[in-house]
């Protein structure tokens, strides 16, 4: 079993050929040393070294397949040394992948064992955010709002309101909103956003990292404002946000705000302004980067409707190149 991780590698996994080169020399240099080392008395140290290395495969390849053998090969790995902090890390990824092979049952197992392994409270509030997440963009709201629940039970033990790191529970509360904002608990979800932007301000006060924190909950509530369709409340919450990202220089998010702002425009009857909004928050997203979050979608299959409304149909079809790209990383194509 612990060859198969050199014959995983050999097969190119979407890095350059000196970079491939370089990472299948080092994993082999790693398993050969767990043959050798045992005579050394070194042997733990090279299984928890084939542990980091299985696991920074899975993370180079995008073949599903080949990620959940390379994980499972992992936990086998870090199961024999009995250390559950190596442990916790390849089960959650292993849940992660099962999740995107549409293994829903097998991934909600894995995920509860990743958080009981986690050996703090702050580790599994960490992790039941991190679960939450995944079924939150694969679009499974309700099993996601049972780990975001959890995930603010436990913060608010550890990073209670009040206390320096309570932009972290305000974090948590805006997940737990956007979640119930999505699902269509709009009224819970607005009162969850208050909170959380309440807990952030306060946090400020002590900790200058909780301004960015103040600027999501104020991202998601101006689209819960879209939902109730008052443009109004929506622009003056996003230009707000906005401000905030401009100034710490995330553009990200700062494509984020200009998507809700060119909404604004489309609920006021707008379209044309609506369409250069949406146009200037798609320049604010890096397609390059590796990770594209989710949320994009909306605002790209809210711009190809956008544009082929306005006759611009090549830039529609090169759009929608990128959309379905995305659809399928997060498992979000249409039925």
């Amino acid at each position: 079993m612990r060859w198969g991780i050199i014959a995983a590698l050999v097969l190119p996994c979407g890095v350059n050929n000196s970079q491939h080169q370089r990472k299948t020399a080092s994993l082999i240099l790693v398993v050969l040393s767990s043959l050798i080392l045992p005579a050394c008395g070194k042997f733990t140290y090279a299984q928890e070294s084939i542990v980091k290395a299985y696991v920074d495969a899975a993370n180079k390849t995008e073949d599903p397949a080949k990620k959940s053998e390379l994980l499972k090969m992992a936990v086998e790995e870090a199961e024999s040394l009995k250390k559950p902090e190596l442990l916790y890390e390849p089960v959650f990824l292993l849940g992660s992948a099962e999740l995107k092979n549409d293994q829903d049952e097998k991934a909600r197992v894995l995920f509860l064992r990743a958080i009981e392994l986690a050996p703090n409270e702050n580790l599994r509030a960490l992790f039941n955010s991190k679960v939450g997440n995944e079924f939150y963009y694969s679009n499974k709201l309700k099993e996601a709002l049972v780990f975001y629940k959890q995930a603010v039970t436990l913060r608010e033990k550890v990073n209670p309101a009040g206390s320096r790191q309570a932009y972290v529970l305000a974090q948590s509360m805006k997940d737990l909103a956007n979640c119930q904002r999505d699902i269509g608990n709009l009224v819970a979800a607005e009162v969850i956003y208050k909170k959380a932007i309440g807990i952030a301000e306060e946090a400020l006060k002590n900790n200058p990292k909780a301004k960015y924190h103040i600027a999501t909950p104020l991202v998601g509530l101006a689209k819960l404002k879209i939902k109730q369709g008052k443009p109004d409340e929506a622009t003056a919450l996003a230009r707000e946000a906005l401000g905030v990202f401009e100034e710490i220089d995330n553009q990200q998010w700062c494509g984020e705000c200009m998507f809700i702002l060119g909404e604004s425009k489309q609920l006021e009857g707008s379209k044309e302004s609506a369409l250069a909004l949406y146009k200037k928050a798609i320049e604010a997203f890096d397609f390059k980067q590796e990770y594209v979050h989710a949320n994009i979608i909306p605002l790209l299959e809210t711009t190809v409707s956008a544009l082929k409304a306005a006759d611009e149909n090549t830039e529609a079809e090169k759009l929608s190149e990128r959309l379905l790209k995305l659809r399928k990383k997060y498992n979000r194509l249409p039925d």
